[in-house]
């Protein structure tokens, strides 16, 4: 006989409450089963081990919580399983052709959801192309997290 799971979905935005509260008090406290953060913010991801309940799974991109860190510690201690998602081994010479396989089809998805009215992302800024590099450091730095940087190009 099959097995009723059931699921609760609701999305949170960040950019008007706090996330780590919210998920808690959805949960009543214990935390979430599966937790995925895809941000690579390491103000982010230290925000997002705080949801996840002892025993459960705790999914990230970037190289946080590596070996003999204080969150690779503190996941061992609470019994969490780490799982690291990054896709950076798709930029390999050997997988070119799948990473543009993917990244087109991701963006077209993308295009499709937003013209649907499914996706509505949220843009804090929109820069042009050569400060790039500095909006990555200060995402890096948690100083400007809210929302995604699009680039402008020049038509």
């Amino acid at each position: 006989m099959p097995r009723t799971i059931q699921a609760y979905i609701d999305v949170i935005n960040y950019t008007k409450e706090y996330v780590v509260t919210h998920v808690l008090e959805l949960r009543e406290n214990p935390g979430v089963a599966i937790a995925y953060d895809s941000t690579y913010v390491e103000l982010s991801l230290a925000k997002s081990l705080v949801t996840v309940r002892q025993g459960s799974t705790w999914i990230i991109l970037g190289d946080f919580a590596e070996k003999g860190s204080r969150e690779a510690k503190e996941t061992t201690k609470r019994k969490i399983k780490i799982t690291h998602a990054d896709v950076s081994h798709y930029w390999l010479e050997s997988n070119r052709v799948e990473l543009c396989r993917f990244c087109r089809n991701s963006l077209e998805q993308g295009v499709q959801w937003i013209e649907e009215g499914e996706f509505k992302p949220y843009m804090n800024q929109i820069i042009k192309l050569e400060d790039v590099q500095n909006a990555l450091e200060t995402l890096k730095q948690g100083k400007d997290g809210f929302g995604k940087i699009v680039v402008k190009f020049n038509q």
